[in-house]
């Protein structure tokens, strides 16, 4: 039923019984009714034109100063004589012309203060003479505010009026507590802000003495009302206090309404939307409206007068024509009309903005009682049906030969109710129309956060995290002694100087050991970059600790004392400056100064301690003794310097002391890298399917299938073939081309990079730099990095080529933070609240939450936490392959900029966009809502109070931000529990089908992702500082989370996580700078709340802090950055006092092969199976099976010896049946045998935890203990197995010690260093420390089983056929012997 249906009286002015009608159901449906201080006829009908078109009832009331001005200025009014016959006259014609707009209207009179009873009294008694006439008061309504009055004399006076009024059934208003600001000469400016709020306790006074007398009552309380448009923050409106009102009266009474008081909204000019909103929730069913809409009547008149100023400058002439008249354009009609359509356009948004637009609708079918209720806006149509070709215009003003339209209308439709009742059908009731789709989703967009900002969720929160946390440090501290593979697998692993402090069994025993253990001691048990990664942990820790008690101490006392103690708000809002102003301020200005001083002395003392802890680290024995230490790297070599000597050329302009460095040019692998990564995944796919085909070997199903490779051009496209057989032979046709391109790369095909090393490390470090800022011959010289560290195929790029790749990068990274605010901003309003979806997808309401609530309670329970992780876990892999694209040189600085882009972006779009949405979208839509009023853009800026909206939205939000960084602490607590790394291992071993390669991996000890670690810190710490003087709690709640979190970070660095391609810390200039980033960013959050509350000496005051932090930054670049990057001699011991290399060490120094692209050497992965399956690999695999050489003997068997064994003197040699594969024990599925070997060390630490380093030279040598063999080359492409399936070989034969050995002749080219032989250095066999694990890990051989390992090999016999893969072949064993294309010839060499 609408409201059209309720009312009695359809159009016109509208008294008693219509009048509580009316206001019942805006209650009901959440409206309230604008009323509008009308002063002359054409206010009047400005404001009904809005109502008409909006189809809105509305009130139109005149105060004592408009009512005067209605009767005109002239006329005398000591006595009120003029303010009385005013508005007489304006009841009057208002009576007269408002059924023309066929809506209802509300006649009211607005304030009467003390002074001004006479003015009541003489519109009263007009209202009884009218009464008497008509059956009704002239006045729908009265309003009597005596609230600067005594409450009792206020509430005594005010029922006199009503036992005046009751007969009438006449409504009437009365004001409690001051509305501030100034109106028709009450002026209430000066008032103490605190009388600006009314008690419960007064509201039901009022209502308990009111009611006894009449219904027709409203009461107008005060809740930081004031009258007028006044700088933002003087007074704060508090619509929460009308709730706690209605509840008290509804609690004293014992009634069944949620609303039973009538609540009025002085004072509405100004007020955002959503103050309106959630006053009218609180039962308000009036807002005044008057200064807005005085100022929108003028600027219709202004614009004109603007426009056609040279038109109205004299009666005629004008610039179409000196004798032109211009009396079109002075006529007051005209002029006058501009005024009240932009008052008519004002009014039409309060009408939407109250929810009042529409309330006035036919709701049922046209029929015979129901034409009557027929307004304007449909008679044209009907009236054209009934009386053909007869037409009326309806609107204020117009009459038809001198009858009103509306008047006459009524009279037709009366006399044709039968006909009209007989044309239409009858229609059942509609319901109450609802808001759309889109209009639900423009709504949602507005505060799309609103489910997450519920204070009492800190509780809930602060409960959770603190329980699940102990919780889960419990089950942690009872589950770690028995589980050490997973809580302390370096304890396993790592060699004893990087071994961490031995943990006992006591459920607790892992606590001591973090304790005892100082930095100097984690820099040998983590490395460098760990220990500044806790180090940074522990500044925060330690920093927003100190802040905590400032902030708390400052801020939430000065907030809280500012505010008013009678306000209903949460406790967080009044910790926020939400109703702070004046004076108080100053303490954010203090703290802000105070803040950024904290900032700047932990950064600062930090700053020292890493360079301390980089002095340290350039003087260790590993950095020492590591070749990159005393290397340069030089890209960007021109075509002409593309050689050894070239490099020497160009460092000439650095002379050294002890000459030339030796040096070497980069060479240009080909295709090598991108066969080799082939190889590796066809090893790993045929690894897949023989892991699932040999799952349960003695019960063997179909043979799997594959496709082909899209670039094998011999099989047609979408073929399968056998998978086992396919990638087997694949693997073989990619070492072959491997091989041949290895054999192809020389020195003749340079390319624009290099190396050039030094004799001593201060040296090439001096030379890095005095070239810092040089680009001699246009190139680029800098200290070379670990070999492992470095990104080899962005080497060769050109400078345009990476500056052009960064800027793409760059240009993707910010079109993706762009695009994300859309899916950010649907998640937060969709997935955290499934029945906002339900709003606007009635389907899914209906069929979907409302069938299966619980379902989609869990889901909603899981699905914005599980996608949230999700895109935290795809970022940064995303942001770092867009990092390596760039052009990176080296894995540190990808992962600089990884931290770099992922910081920017969670900050631009979970922190500024996340926090300021709404306000944004308000604002953005106020000013757009303008401009098509034809207001300027720069005005509606202006009056759109931007700066009042951001800093109410951020206090707003910081509830959010409080619970969030709460919840922070189950994610570190998670990281100890390693859960989510237990639960995907469980699951692939009970689901899935393993292969053992992925066995050994999930044993290893898992990389840290700094990048990932480090954007978070930092986002937290940038949260925090922004709204520190928000809403202080902030800080606490961080501190919490560091002290926390320092902790158990502590101990996963120790006993757990490796850090996979050691910088030395290079990434603490980073940390810094977002750091003074973060608190610049807080001064501007800072600048916000003074720039909206504060006064202008305040924002002075602030103006210093960012340029005093930008100087804090250059001042500590100044004096740190050199000593933290390179060797300098004043800052360390006298160079001549340390260790000089010997004459040969350039020499020995293998430069070109510890510095050659990996590619060149990197031993190639073979397939493991697990040793289960051995004994059905002949029925599996077609292929060859036997001994390396056995298949060219094959003719000669019965004249030929034996091949003899190499570890059992006397006995003939065995089938080896694992060729080609590489059988792998249950018992060695362990990352403990293979973390020597390459294809995992480097993913797990690159072997420097596990006493190996590429890097390192040895004492006694002065070469790097690596796979190499004596010649200077790699000695295979093949790494060796752990098992005791193969021989090992002593260096002195070209032999790795893996068993696997490298022809002879495979001395690469492209490396130009001296055989150990002919140096003069005695071969020696590879230390074996762990019986059957190869390499490293292999016994000393005591048993004398290898005393015939270096006997020569059997004779080859006479020429015969063999088969091998499946491919029959024929020639000599001869010429097998030499053909580099032969199998055996690349993976096991020549014998």
């Amino acid at each position: 039923m609408g409201l059209i249906d309720v009312l009695e009286r359809k159009q016109g002015v509208i008294v008693g019984d219509d009048v509580i009608k009316t206001f019942d159901y805006a209650q009901e449906h959440k409206f309230a009714i604008p009323a509008i201080n009308v002063t002359s006829s054409s206010t009047v009908v400005a404001s009904l034109e809005a109502a008409r078109d909006n189809k809105s009832p509305v009130i139109l009331q005149m105060s004592q100063g408009g009512a005067a001005y209605f009767a005109g200025k002239g006329v005398a009014n000591d006595k009120q004589q003029a303010s009385i016959a005013g508005a007489v006259a304006g009841a009057q014609y208002i009576r007269s012309v408002a059924p023309s707009y066929g809506i209802p209207v509300i006649l009211h009179t607005d304030h009467c203060a003390k002074k001004l009873l006479p003015w009541l009294d003489g519109m009263m008694d007009a209202d009884e003479a009218y009464f008497k006439e008509h059956g009704e008061p002239l006045f729908s309504s009265h309003m009597i505010d005596l609230s600067e009055e005594e409450v009792d004399w206020n509430l005594a006076t005010t029922a006199k009026y009503l036992k005046r009024a009751a007969p009438m059934k006449q409504w009437l208003e009365m004001e409690i507590g001051i509305t501030g600001g100034e109106e028709d000469g009450v002026n209430n400016e000066e008032v103490d802000n605190n009388s600006l709020y009314t008690q419960p306790e007064d509201i039901y006074n009022i209502y308990h003495t009111l009611s006894a007398i009449s219904p027709y009552f409203s009461i107008a309380a005060g809740f930081g009302n004031v009258h007028g448009v006044y700088k933002p923050g003087n007074v704060k409106l508090h619509p929460e206090l009308l709730g706690k009102h209605q509840k008290f009266v509804k609690d004293k009474i014992n009634g069944n309404k949620d609303k039973p008081v009538y609540l009025v909204f002085h004072g509405g000019s100004g007020s955002s939307k959503q103050e309106y909103v959630d006053a009218i929730s609180y039962g308000v069913v009036k807002v005044n409206l008057d200064t807005d809409l005085q100022y929108a009547y003028l600027t219709g008149i202004r614009d004109y007068v603007l426009k056609k100023k040279d038109y109205i400058m004299a009666q005629v002439g004008n610039p179409d024509g000196e004798d032109k008249p211009n009396k079109k354009f002075f006529d007051p009609r005209v002029w006058v009309r501009e005024g009240e359509k932009t008052m008519s356009t004002r009014v039409s948004e309060g009408l939407k903005d109250f929810n009042t637009a529409g309330q006035f609708t036919i709701e049922s079918g046209l029929t015979g009682t129901t034409a009557r209720r027929t307004y304007p806006i449909i008679l044209p149509l009907t009236l054209g049906e009934v009386h053909g070709n007869l037409r009326l215009q309806f609107y204020a003003g117009r009459h038809y030969k001198g009858v009103s339209t509306w008047l006459l209308a009524t009279k037709i439709l009366e006399m044709n109710g039968g006909i009209l009742a007989r044309q239409q059908p009858q229609q059942q009731q509609r319901p109450p129309q609802t808001d759309s789709g889109a209009e639900q989703f423009l709504k949602l967009v507005q505060d799309p956060f609103k489910t997450a900002f519920q204070a009492n969720a800190f509780w809930a929160s602060l409960g959770t995290s603190i329980g699940v946390t102990i919780f889960i440090a419990i089950c942690f501290s009872l589950l770690r002694p028995f589980n050490s593979a997973v809580y302390a697998p370096k304890l396993k692993h790592a060699d004893e100087k990087h071994r961490p402090p031995p943990l006992g069994k006591g459920v607790f025993a892992w606590v001591a050991p973090l304790l005892k253990t100082r930095e100097a001691q984690l820099v040998d048990k983590v490395g460098l970059d760990a220990t500044v990664f806790l180090r940074f942990t522990r500044m925060c820790r330690n920093m927003f600790l100190i802040m905590a008690l400032v902030g708390c101490g400052v801020m939430i006392p000065a907030n809280v004392a500012s505010s008013n103690k009678d306000l209903t708000h949460s406790a967080f809002v009044t910790m926020t400056p939400l109703n702070v102003w004046g004076r108080a301020l100053w303490a954010h200005v203090i703290c802000a100064w105070a803040f950024d001083i904290l900032v700047a002395y932990f950064l600062w003392t930090n700053y020292r301690a890493v360079v301390r802890l980089r002095r340290q680290y350039f003087e260790s024995p590993e950095y020492q003794s590591g070749l990159h230490a005393r290397t340069l790297m030089v890209t960007d070599i021109p075509g002409s310097f593309r050689t050894d000597e070239g490099i020497a050329r160009i460092t000439d302009d650095f002379k050294s002391a002890s000459g030339a460095p030796r040096c070497a040019i980069g060479r240009n692998v080909k295709e090598l890298p991108n066969l080799i990564e082939q190889h590796a995944k066809t090893v790993r796919d045929l690894e897949s399917y023989l892991a699932k085909y040999l799952k349960n070997p003695d019960r063997l199903g179909a043979r799997p299938t594959c496709k082909p490779d899209k670039k094998d051009r011999s099989y047609s496209r979408g073929q399968s073939v056998d998978a086992i057989e396919y990638l087997s032979g694949r693997i073989r046709d990619l070492e072959i081309q491997i091989h041949e391109v290895r054999l192809s790369v020389d020195k003749r095909n340079a390319m624009p990079y290099g190396f050039a090393s030094y004799q001593s490390i201060p040296e090439a470090h001096n030379v890095a730099l005095a070239a810092r800022r040089k680009h001699p011959q246009g190139t680029t010289v800098r200290l070379a990095p670990r070999p492992n560290d470095l990104i080899w195929d962005n080497l060769p790029l050109s400078k345009r080529t990476r500056r052009w790749r960064r800027f793409t990068n760059n240009l993707w990274v910010a079109l993706l933070t762009l695009v994300w605010i859309a899916p950010n901003a649907m998640m937060a309003i969709f997935l955290t609240n499934l029945s906002n979806l339900g709003l606007v997808w009635p389907a899914f309401q209906k069929y979907q939450l409302s069938a299966y609530p619980k379902t989609w309670a869990v889901v909603q329970g899981i699905a914005s936490p599980a996608l949230t992780s999700l895109v935290y876990w795809i970022l940064p892999i995303t942001f770092r392959r867009l990092s390596v694209r760039a052009g990176d040189l080296t894995k540190t600085s990808r992962d600089q900029h990884v931290t770099h882009k992922l910081y920017a972006f969670f900050v631009f779009n979970y922190l500024i966009i996340f926090s300021a949405f709404s306000a944004v979208w308000q604002f953005a839509a106020s000013v757009v809502a303008a401009e098509h009023q034809n207001r300027g853009v720069w005005d509606a800026i202006k009056e759109g109070q931007f700066f009042v909206k951001i800093m109410t939205a951020l206090c707003t939000v910081s509830p959010y931000w409080v619970t969030w960084l709460l919840q922070r602490n189950l994610g570190a607590a998670l990281d100890l529990s390693q859960i989510i790394n237990l639960i995907y291992v469980a699951f692939c071993r009970s689901f899935m089908n393993p292969t053992p390669r992925q066995f050994i991996e999930w044993t290893a000890p898992p990389w840290f992702d700094y990048a990932q670690y480090y954007n978070y810190f930092l986002f937290y710490a940038t949260v925090a500082l922004c709204f520190a003087t928000l809403q202080p709690i902030v800080l606490a709640v961080t501190a919490l989370y560091f002290a926390l979190d320092s902790w158990l970070k502590k101990y996963l660095l120790m006993y757990v996580f490796i850090t996979k391609t050691e910088s030395g810390g290079q990434i603490w200039r980073i940390l810094f700078n977002r750091i003074i980033f973060a608190a610049i960013l807080a001064n501007f959050f800072v600048g916000l709340v003074l720039k909206a509350k504060g006064s202008n000496m305040m924002m002075y005051c602030l103006v210093p802090l960012p340029f005093l932090m930008l100087g804090f930054k250059w001042y500590c670049s100044k004096a740190f950055d050199d000593q933290i990057y390179y060797y300098s001699k004043a800052a360390l011991k006298d160079p001549e006092s340390l260790p000089v290399p010997g004459k040969d060490s350039h020499r020995n120094d293998k430069l070109a092969m510890r510095f050659g692209h990996p590619a060149l050497h990197k031993p190639l992965i073979t397939p493991m199976v697990h040793a289960k399956a051995q004994h059905v690999l002949a029925q599996v695999y077609r292929g060859r099976l036997n001994s390396e050489h056995s298949d060219r003997l094959e003719g000669y068997r019965d004249i030929q010896l034996d091949p003899m064994s190499q570890t059992q003197p006397g006995k003939p040699k065995g089938p080896a049946p694992n060729a080609p594969f590489e059988i792998v024990p249950e018992n060695q599925l362990d990352f403990a045998y293979y973390k020597d070997r390459e294809e995992f060390g480097d993913e797990h630490g690159g072997g420097d935890i596990y006493g190996k380093s590429s890097d390192l030279v040895t004492l006694r040598s002065q070469t790097p203990r690596s796979f190499f063999g004596p010649n200077g080359s790699p000695s295979s492409s093949r790494a060796s197995s752990p098992g005791g399936f193969g021989s090992r070989r002593a260096v002195s034969d070209g032999s790795d010690g893996h068993g696997v050995t490298y022809p002879a002749d495979y001395h690469h080219p492209a490396y130009r260093t001296a055989s150990p032989d002919s140096l003069g250095v005695a071969p020696t066999y590879m230390d074996h420390r762990d019986p059957g694990s190869g390499g490293f890990y292999s016994h000393a051989n005591e048993s004398e089983s290898r005393l015939l390992s270096g006997a020569a090999g059997m004779p080859i016999g006479a020429p015969g056929y063999r088969e091998e893969y499946g491919r029959r072949q024929v020639g000599t064993p001869q010429a097998e012997r030499d053909d580099p294309l032969s199998y055996d010839y690349f993976r096991r060499g020549r014998q």
